[in-house]
């Protein structure tokens, strides 16, 4: 029986013991790089430390030696006591307000090339230009005139050779670090044109939303804005945009398609062209989050069931040595791994696209006959320009046989994933030796681009890509001398090609055999789990940091085989980042609780244990309107507003390692447990009905995730896709 809701959640943020305050008493600001291992007299050091199992960053970020511990997580982050004191002194220059020395600091920590963050409290930091940002918008309007004063000039040239040269990345360095001149609207807006004419319209749709908020901003604008609005798919914005040109609008002159018409005019011959709400959007199950970013799939399962078909995963090995099948799908190095490998399909029309081990192949949804099968994703070492990837990746901490999770995303014609490697290299047996990103036409699986992760030394793709505005969302990890930096970075869905990269930090624990969840986009803002536990807040337009919201990954380990100190937690599901409607919702699979953040302003409005008991398995599914639901070796619901725990459901005498991943689709929760569906009432938890799939499911899978669509039933297991629907 479901358990009525008992716990209350943590309102006010909590320090979290075990994380290091971000600072140091170096002069500047520094990355941490790869020590200089060449002198003996530091190889004896570094091989000291790791016996010790203490290998971690020093300098920026590390607690004094005294108060560590040698499984403790050591993170650091691009600050200093000398940013500190920066930010104070502006503080005491407006307080006398001496605004041409309070403007020049200003400038000279939004031009530091480097992303500075200054911590907050013991649980938030916030990004330094970001921060400076505000401080500025703040002061009052003839300050911000003097800054224009002050600067114009030097933005002014800078624009002008952006505009010459047709340079994205130098027109976002001038919005970016000019925001408050003449020519950081400008630059803006030429961004917004740019990316609309470019087929962005959700990236366009974001400039032109702020520049509706500038003074004197334009009916063209503002008509523009409508129509990137409806192109992104949000109809009630465009229709407020029109709203808003009729109003305030009406009387001024405009052009339109080569005619002179009022505003008023111009908006309703916009109105009339505005795409209609399509008919058949619920056809489609683009990505791991789905359409509304929530997870919630459309459709309904119930009753017995009769296998439509089944699609067996491809084994080949390509470009690798050995028994394939062994290391793929092996436990020699996982343990307690609860799965070997974990498909998210995603479905569009007719058509089911399913990303295995070594393949990529569109099936037909009602018959199960593949389309197109693509088997060869690996990347020679001519072909990427770079040297061959070292097959430890994690470094000294790389484990073979890992587990990989897949979840390719569809955007109209495009499907994208991230595929794991094999090594061209004789003297590996590892698997995968790296990852690639890479793009296919969806209709015919041509290749339109691939890539791997660039460095020096080469780094990898450590989140699940996020198809979103035409860019490509994810995360780099970069090993480095015993502790592992990461990059937030965005890619031209179009060439691959990046178009902007944010340093967020480094820690000691490699996590080298994990995958990050995929981001989620809101209202401009990317929100991206990085390897270093936390979740980070960035611009979609420029990837300037907002803040950086970082948690106590939990218990530590102990010695383990002389250097491992990670989380004594299995490698578990990717868990969504839920950015719908209401708060963001982030379920840390490290950690012990999920949280709700504003989705404005970052704060941190509840903190709820994500299991009940000792437990601490669990991802997020799924999010309606007034729950959130988590799945491990049990399901709960917990309440939006508050984060009180609503029900739960524990399944009896159930082994976790065969419990899948939960999926939601309108009031019911489908949550496969050892070859059985169980379907419970999402509002309250009671059960409904049980799918027996157990003939159909015959290897008794480890891990199973499942995509609710219309009245088909899509199993994924760990070698092969079942389709089922109503006998």
């Amino acid at each position: 029986m479901p358990v009525p809701k008992k716990h209350r959640s943590h309102s006010i943020p909590r320090s979290q013991p075990g994380l290091p305050a971000p600072t140091s008493e170096t002069g500047g600001a520094t990355r941490l790089q790869a020590p200089d291992i060449a002198s003996p007299r530091l190889r004896a050091l570094l091989a000291a430390t790791l016996a010790l199992g203490m290998l971690g960053a020093a300098g920026i970020g590390s607690r004094p030696t005294s108060a560590q511990t040698r499984a403790e997580f050591v993170p650091t982050f691009s600050t200093n006591t000398r940013v500190k004191q920066q930010l104070e002194r502006l503080d005491r220059l407006a307080a006398q307000k001496m605004w041409d020395e309070w403007l020049a600091g200003y400038q000279q920590l939004v031009d530091d090339p480097r992303d500075l963050v200054i911590e907050r409290d013991g649980e938030f930091l916030d990004g330094v230009r970001f921060r400076a940002h505000q401080m500025l918008a703040a002061q009052p309007a003839a300050v911000r005139q003097k800054y224009r004063t002050l600067f114009d000039p030097t933005a002014r040239k800078l624009y002008d050779e952006a505009v010459t040269k047709n340079d994205g990345a130098a027109m976002r360095d001038v919005y970016s670090r000019y925001r408050f001149s003449t020519y950081g609207p400008r630059a803006l807006l030429w961004i917004a044109n740019r990316s609309l004419d470019e087929g962005r319209p959700e990236l366009a749709r974001v400039a032109y939303s702020r520049l509706s908020r500038e003074p004197g901003v334009t009916v063209q604008t503002l008509l523009r804005y409508a129509l990137a609005a409806d192109a992104a798919g949000k109809p009630a914005e465009a229709t407020a945009v029109l709203d808003r040109i009729r109003k305030e609008f009406a009387a001024q002159p405009t052009r339109l398609a080569g005619k002179d018409l009022t505003g008023g005019a111009a908006a309703d011959a916009v109105a009339k062209a505005l795409r209609k709400p399509g008919a058949g959007a619920s056809s489609v199950w683009p990505s791991f989050a789905g359409a509304g970013g929530d997870r919630r799939m459309a459709g309904q399962v119930t009753g017995a069931q009769k296998k439509l078909w089944e699609f067996a995963q491809s084994t080949k090995p390509e470009g690798n040595s050995g028994n394939y099948r062994g290391r793929v799908l092996g436990f020699s190095s996982l343990g307690s791994g609860r799965f070997q490998f974990l498909s998210f399909p995603v479905v569009g029309g007719d058509r089911v696209w399913i990303q295995g081990p070594q393949n990529l192949t569109a099936v037909n949804l009602d018959t199960g006959e593949p389309a197109w099968d693509q088997q060869d994703f690996s990347i020679s070492r001519d072909e990427s320009g770079l040297q061959n990837t070292d097959p430890r990746l994690g470094g000294i901490y790389y484990r073979s046989g890992r587990a990989v999770q897949t979840a390719p995303t569809l955007d109209g014609h495009v499907l994208l994933g991230r595929f794991p490697l094999s090594s061209s290299d004789r003297d590996t047996n590892r698997w995968p030796s790296d990852f690639s990103i890479g793009a296919f036409d969806a209709r015919s699986g041509t290749p339109l681009w691939q890539r791997v992760a660039g460095g020096e030394p080469r780094g990898s793709f450590y989140n699940l890509p996020t198809l979103s505005a035409n860019m490509v969302l994810g995360g780099v990890t970069t090993f480095k001398g015993g502790i592992t930096e990461y990059n937030a970075v965005a890619l031209d869905a179009a060439t691959g090609e990046e178009l902007w990269s944010t340093y967020l930090g480094a820690g000691s624990d490699p996590l080298g055999i994990v995958d990050g969840s995929p981001a989620a986009v809101k209202d401009g803002v990317v929100w991206i789990e990085s390897s270093l536990y936390t979740l980070n807040m960035l611009d979609l337009i420029t990837g300037e940091l907002r803040q950086i919201y970082r948690y106590d990954p939990g218990k530590r380990t102990t010695f383990r085989g002389g250097f491992d100190s990670s989380p004594m937690v299995p490698h578990e599901p990717v868990s969504l980042i839920a950015a719908a409607q209401g708060p963001v919702v982030f379920c840390p699979r490290w950690g012990t609780d999920v949280v709700a953040l504003d989705s404005a302003t970052g704060r941190l409005l509840w903190s709820s244990p994500k299991a009940p008991g000792q437990s601490s398995m669990g991802s997020l599914f799924a999010v309606d309107d007034k729950l959130a639901y988590v799945c491990g070796d049990h399901l709960q619901a917990l309440n939006l507003e508050d984060g009180a725990r609503e029900w739960h459901w524990e399944p009896e005498q159930a082994s976790s390692r065969h419990m899948g991943f939960a999926a939601l689709a309108g009031d019911r929760i489908y949550f496969p447990v050892e070859g059985k569906i169980h379907v419970r009432a999402a509002a309250d938890g009671r059960a409904l009905e049980t799918l027996d799939l157990v003939d159909a499911l015959t290897d008794q899978p480890y891990f199973t995730s499942l995509v609710v669509h219309g009245n088909k039933l899509i199993v994924s297991t760990k070698d092969k896709v079942v389709a089922f629907g109503p006998k």
